[in-house]
């Protein structure tokens, strides 16, 4: 398994694997390393969170990774070309044997179809 020394090792990548309004970075080695050392270091950035409660804590079992394209990475075999430097990954949670639906939408989608936020006015803040 991977650890992040500090070093600029170039075998190591990182990706960031989203759920919902989290975003996880991980160091990986894509030569050797599993979708199931991305579930172990997303299980133990959830056990350290403090802010999360008791039913955030999902061990790896219960997790699925997914690559943008929606395809499920096998957990038996190395990462290997699935997983590039900064690649983006997904993942979902079972709760109760039942999975978490995900929206997987990539950077290009968001930025060509941003989310329309209204800006208050300071006229409308008066108002409240």
């Amino acid at each position: 398994m991977s650890s992040f020394n500090g070093s600029n090792d170039p075998k190591l990548v990182y990706v960031r694997i989203k759920r919902k309004n989290q975003t996880y970075f991980v160091f990986c080695n894509p030569s050797s390393d599993t979708s199931l050392y991305l579930k172990q270091q997303v299980s133990a950035a959830l056990q350290h969170n403090q802010d999360s409660d008791a039913e955030e804590k999902v061990p790896p079992q219960d997790m699925r990774i997914l690559l943008t394209n929606g395809g499920e990475l096998d957990d038996s075999k190395p990462l290997g070309e699935n997983v590039k430097n900064e690649n983006e990954l997904h993942v979902v949670f079972s709760k109760g044997g039942v999975w978490e639906q995900v929206d997987i939408t990539s950077l290009e989608d968001s930025l060509q179809n941003p989310p329309v936020v209204p800006v208050p006015t300071p006229q409308s803040m008066m108002q409240d």
